[in-house]
């Protein structure tokens, strides 16, 4: 018996093109940056124009939630080994100093990183556990979206906060169709590829729009795609594509870049 594609809410809305996410928050091209994952980066972004923020999750080892993009603070010692207080100690803000100061009219896209010690956790104690437990009891009024490299994280999300919409990541130069398909039977609904997976080099002498095509089919399945590691001047031809969003370091290039095409 053949099913009806399951049609998700559209998590990111076009209503300005293609949206714009500031990667880690503002990126970090910037000539006056204000930092990676930091509550500067997010009014920065905001007063740029992004609709979207991108900031990493990590647990710590009281089980709270570090944002900071890499593993450890040191040679020798994992974010996820910290106390609060060394986390203070090396200027990393916890994910409740991020949202209690995020302007309302941007999107919160949380990356979840897995870390080596949920391998041997119960599902409330990973990182992912613990990200979904912090939004039930600090809801927060912004659109949201958690993605991960990690496919059980997503699994995760969709099995205890279906409402939460969530998204698969994949690595450079991932396959395009194993990326599509795995994001699918997750039940994703966002796929975030890196722009290597789109073969842009490739789409001019390719027989068939391979790339278009799958794009198509993609929203056909009602899964948004993002493009993460992208430059400005490549977002004409995203936007030509159909692609939903762009993560990207410079965000005010980007804009420029996105209103070209207006």
């Amino acid at each position: 018996m053949r099913t009806t594609p399951r049609r998700p809410r559209p998590v990111f809305d076009h209503s300005s093109g293609l949206d714009i996410i500031g990667h880690r928050g503002f990126g970090k091209s910037a000539a006056s940056n204000p930092g990676e994952n930091t509550p500067n980066a997010m009014q920065s972004a905001a007063s740029a124009g992004a609709d979207w923020v991108e900031i990493d999750a990590r647990r710590t080892a009281t089980q709270h939630l570090a944002v900071f993009h890499d593993s450890t603070i040191s040679p020798t010692r994992l974010i996820s080994e910290c106390t609060d207080t060394e986390i203070a100690q090396s200027d990393i803000y916890l994910l409740t100093d991020i949202t209690d100061s995020l302007p309302e009219e941007l999107g919160l896209n949380i990356e979840i990183k897995s870390s080596l010690a949920d391998a041997g956790l119960p599902p409330r104690e990973r990182t992912t556990g613990l990200v979904l437990e912090f939004l039930r009891q600090s809801p927060i009024p912004n659109r949201l979206l958690l993605t991960s490299f990690d496919a059980m994280a997503a699994q995760q999300v969709k099995n205890e906060e279906p409402d939460i919409p969530c998204g698969l990541i994949t690595w450079m130069r991932y396959p395009l169709e194993i990326a599509l398909n795995t994001a699918a039977h997750l039940g994703a609904d966002v796929v975030a590829v890196h722009i290597s997976s789109l073969l842009l080099e490739k789409r001019q002498t390719a027989p068939r729009d391979f790339t278009q095509e799958a794009i198509n089919r993609c929203h056909d399945m009602g899964l948004q795609i993002m493009a993460w590691g992208v430059k400005a001047p490549q977002i004409p031809v995203l936007q030509d594509l159909q692609v939903d969003a762009v993560c990207v370091d410079d965000v005010v290039a980007a804009i420029d870049y996105r209103s070209s095409q207006d």
